[in-house]
């Protein structure tokens, strides 16, 4: 976690787990399956999964209903996780890893649940300098794509990666069979409905040109500068209550590019807890981090309002205030 802005403590750390993006389309009598809300004309269905096709009102109800098995993989995490395995400080420093067993992962896993649907475990190594680490998701699949995340977290430990490969092995998410029978007005709801949307969406909008994601670490150094002093800082409400955030930082080291930690409120009220940080040199992906309310951002002592300086980006010194 880190701090919130404006508060005071810095402490900073990174937890596993956490819900990513859904489906959704317009209904006319559909019933929530966790809490029986019949939905009306007007509003929207949710679903994570089509193969058993459940179906909720609210992304509070998809959490709800899942809690069960959410623990369970939590348990079997916490049972598992060996005292030598990484650090809290180390899986933070490694944070730009986390994700990338559900962008591209190296291995997929494809267990069939009692309720006729499966649970995906998606896989990635990583060699860092020193060592081999793994990032581990599981997760539910919509249309070849994650959409709802179970757990995922960091390791070096072998065995706990083994302990999490169970069911079918599977070639590529290629050989996952989506529906494609579904009415025209039917649609993936926006991937930025959830804070691990935002994260799924900003890894699919990576242009290939851009700063690969083999590199992330050498930039992991920007995390707290963008913190402390973002040149654009975006806030927006995840579910009616937690809130996201979205600081961007500029940089000239010595190209230019934008540094971006996306983050959302802790359970601590006076902190923030860190879901993704990443470097980019492609406008129209820093362009899809703009969003929500941009907060004012006070224009730094040393930093003229009307000349360009290494430190400011100048296309966004018109967001100061």
């Amino acid at each position: 976690m880190a701090r919130k802005p404006g508060s005071r403590n810095k402490q900073k750390n990174h937890e596993d787990g956490d819900v990513a993006s859904f489906k959704d389309h317009d209904v006319v009598q559909h019933q929530c399956l966790e809490c029986s809300h019949v939905l009306k004309t007007h509003e929207k269905a949710l679903f994570v999964e089509e193969e058993a096709g459940r179906i909720f009102c609210s992304e509070s109800c998809i959490v709800n209903y899942f809690a069960p098995e959410i623990e369970k993989f939590e348990k079997k995490y916490q049972r598992l996780k060996k005292t030598t395995d990484l650090s809290a400080g180390e899986r933070e420093k490694l944070t730009g890893l986390r994700w990338e067993s559900l962008s591209h992962p190296d291995e997929i896993w494809a267990e069939r649940a009692s309720s006729g649907d499966h649970r995906y475990t998606l896989v990635k190594s990583h060699r860092t300098e020193s060592d081999t680490v793994y990032s581990v998701s599981v997760c539910l699949m919509l249309r070849g794509e994650p959409s709802f995340l179970f757990i995922a977290f960091l390791t070096r430990d072998v065995d706990l990666v083994s302990a999490f490969r169970v069911g079918e092995s599977l070639h590529s998410l290629g050989d996952l069979t989506p529906k494609t029978d579904s009415s025209p007005s039917d649609r993936l709801a926006s991937p930025w409905e959830s804070i691990d949307g935002h994260r799924a969406e900003v890894h699919r909008l990576r242009a290939p040109g851009d700063i690969p994601e083999s590199q992330f670490l050498k930039f992991q150094k920007w995390i707290e500068p963008t913190l402390q002093a973002p040149n654009e800082l975006w806030t927006y409400k995840i579910d009616g209550k937690t809130k996201g955030y979205h600081f961007i930082k500029y940089v000239l080291d010595p190209e230019p590019f934008w540094y971006v930690v996306i983050a959302k409120d802790a359970v601590d009220a006076s902190q923030i807890e860190i879901v993704d940080a990443f470097p980019t040199r492609d406008a129209k992906l820093k362009t899809a981090c703009e969003r929500g309310k941009q907060e004012v951002i006070p224009l730094p002592q040393d930093v003229s309002a009307s000349a360009g300086t290494d430190t400011v980006d100048p296309l966004v010194k018109r967001h100061y205030h």
